[in-house]
């Protein structure tokens, strides 16, 4: 069994049915495992859909990408040998695999949420993303199972939290303090573990805070019309990627904080707070030319 678990007899046995079709297929299965793409899903349905759910999922994400950060030091597990690997070789731990944890934990939450016909799915997801991994040859088959039972494990855990009666008898400062206090607490157990995430920090506060505000003082519902949806989906992805696209890195933990921090912010805040006075302004110039 442990041959199998942690042998390379399966990625080798998939070797020999490989074909450039399929490398692009599971290629581009891969990249949904990823946890920025699903940082970029879960933006959008913050704006789009549901404020409560996008956080819910977002640290959901930020929480699995930490243990999984965590637990590769911990484990200090090897991949399989370089020259598997598809598209290029990966140098980090193996063990557990961050896509197949993160995709659990992602799709698990949907289906928790929402049950009927995201259960299928959630599975198919999952089972895809898990099985690109081994087919890419950069994970062996223990370590995809690894990362689908935490990544299970956590959204099991974090659907609980959410389903926890007391939040709905919090007051708005109650929120705000808890908005700060847990984020720092986390991030005080990483670095005390050795795996300090400043961005983590920074961006569990920043979102944490700014959903308590918006609810407060915006009220950003689910947007009315095609344009609306356009507008958020445009604004917001250029406005959060625009980082990105300018080539910023940060490094110094004292930059980091207070970057991401104001990114979350950001997303959660300033950013349904423009959409709100926009389509607003939107509205009364429609009205206006009629």
């Amino acid at each position: 069994m442990g041959a199998f678990l942690f042998g390379v007899a399966p990625i080798r046995a998939l070797s020999q049915v490989s074909s450039p079709l399929l490398d692009a297929f599971f290629i581009a299965i891969t990249s949904t495992g990823d946890i920025l793409f699903f940082l970029a899903v879960v933006a959008l349905i913050y704006w789009l859909w549901d404020k409560r759910l996008g956080l819910f999922l977002v640290v959901l994400l930020l929480a699995s990408g930490a243990l999984n950060a965590y637990l590769k030091s911990l484990f200090g597990s090897p991949r399989p040998p370089s020259f598997f690997h598809k598209p290029f070789p990966l140098a980090s731990n193996g063990f557990p695999s961050g896509h197949a944890q993160t995709a659990t934990a992602f799709w698990s939450g949907i289906a928790l949420v929402f049950r009927r016909v995201w259960v299928p799915v959630a599975v198919v997801m999952v089972s895809l993303v898990a099985f690109s991994r081994v087919y890419l040859g950069v994970h062996f088959v223990g370590d995809v199972l690894g990362g689908v039972a935490i990544g299970l494990g956590l959204g099991v855990a974090g659907y609980l939290v959410l389903r926890a009666s007391f939040w709905g008898r919090l007051t708005v400062p109650q929120k705000l303090i808890l908005a700060v206090v847990l984020p720092s607490a986390l991030g005080a157990v990483l670095l005390v573990l050795g795996e300090a995430s400043y961005l983590l920090w920074g961006l569990l506060t920043g979102l944490s805070v700014g959903y308590v505000l918006e609810g407060k003082w915006v009220g950003m519902t689910r947007p009315g019309s095609a344009d609306a949806v356009a507008l958020r989906i445009g604004i917001g992805l250029l406005a959060v990627g625009a980082p990105t696209l300018a080539g910023i890195q940060l490094s110094d933990p004292v930059l980091v904080l207070p970057f991401f921090l104001g990114l979350g912010l950001l997303v959660s805040l300033i950013l349904p707070w423009a959409f709100v006075r926009l389509e607003d302004i939107i509205r009364r110039a429609n009205r206006g030319v009629a």
